[in-house]
C-alpha cells in the first residue's frame, strides 16, 4: 500500500460512517417512509398510483396529493370491496386499500405494476391502525 493508501481508506470509512444517518429509510419520494399520509403520499401514491388514480384518470377516484384523504378515508368502496370503506380508520384488515395492495381482492394494486414492498404495505397498515390521520 502506498504511503497515502491508509489515510485515504481511513478517511473514506469516517466519511461513510458519517453518512449512515439515524437509520431512517428514505423512499423514492425523498422523505422517510413513515406511517403518515404525507410520507405515503410522496413515496407510494405519487409514484405508484397516480398514473391511474388521478383526476380524469382510468381509476374511479383520485389519489392525487390534497385529494387522497377525502377520496379514501371513511368512503365506501363502490367497485372492489362492497360493504367496506376504502380506508376504515383503526382497522387495516377492514380497509379495501389494504385488501387490494395485499392481493386479497383482485385485481391486486398497483394494476400492471410490481406489488408494493412489505415495508410499503406495513407503512400503510400502520397509518390506518393509528387512525388514518390527514
Amino acid at each position: 500500500m502506498t504511503r497515502w493508501g491508509a489515510p485515504v481508506i481511513s478517511a473514506l470509512f469516517l466519511f461513510l460512517g458519517g453518512c449512515a444517518g439515524d437509520g431512517s429509510t428514505f423512499g423514492e419520494g425523498g422523505i422517510p417512509l413513515e406511517p403518515t399520509l404525507e410520507s405515503i403520499q410522496a413515496n407510494i401514491f405519487d409514484l405508484r398510483c397516480t398514473s391511474c388514480h388521478t383526476v380524469g384518470g382510468s381509476a374511479p377516484f383520485s389519489l392525487d396529493s390534497g385529494l387522497s384523504y377525502d377520496t379514501m378515508v371513511g368512503v365506501p368502496s363502490t367497485n372492489l370491496c362492497f360493504g367496506v370503506d376504502r380506508v376504515e380508520p383503526g382497522e387495516p384488515d377492514d380497509s379495501c386499500l389494504v385488501r387490494v395492495i395485499e392481493g386479497f381482492v383482485l385485481p391486486q394494486m398497483p394494476l400492471g405494476g410490481a406489488p408494493l414492498s412489505e415495508e410499503e404495505i406495513q407503512a400503510i397498515r400502520d397509518w390506518i391502525q393509528g387512525g388514518a390521520e390527514p
